[in-house]
């Protein structure tokens, strides 16, 4: 699965055109890439949702089992980032339809995703 680098200092919308509030979650994923490069020297990277499905179901499955949590609109992008040994996980989703449009991020807190490590089985690289 191809993931790639995201880029703070050139906001893109690339891989979020389909939703109505691209700008806010390009604004949002060049937000953690600066956060990820200033804190842990790291390079944040995403990839497609469609392209990424096993990733997307591990992250639906900790959260329906665990938080009893079922995301309601399809996922954009989903991103794992290993910072010496901790995993960093994001899934940016459509936003609801009927309200406010607002960017929709699903995201695991290291601490949240240590002790998830046990449901660990898709390779970041």
């Amino acid at each position: 699965m191809p993931f790639e680098a995201v880029s703070f200092t050139e906001v893109s919308t690339e891989g979020l055109e389909s939703s109505p509030v691209a700008e806010a979650l390009a604004g949002l994923r060049a937000n953690e890439a600066r956060y990820f490069s200033d804190k842990y020297k790291h390079t944040f990277t995403v990839a497609p949702a469609a392209e990424a499905q096993d990733v997307l179901d591990w992250v639906e499955e900790i959260l329906v089992s665990e938080r009893e949590i079922v995301p309601t609109s399809p996922a954009l992008e989903i991103s794992i980032n290993d910072v010496d040994g901790v995993y960093w996980v994001e899934a940016a989703n459509e936003p609801l339809t009927g309200g406010r449009s607002r960017p929709q991020l699903i995201r695991f807190s290291p601490f949240q995703v240590q002790s998830l490590r046990r449901y660990f089985r898709v390779s970041t690289t």
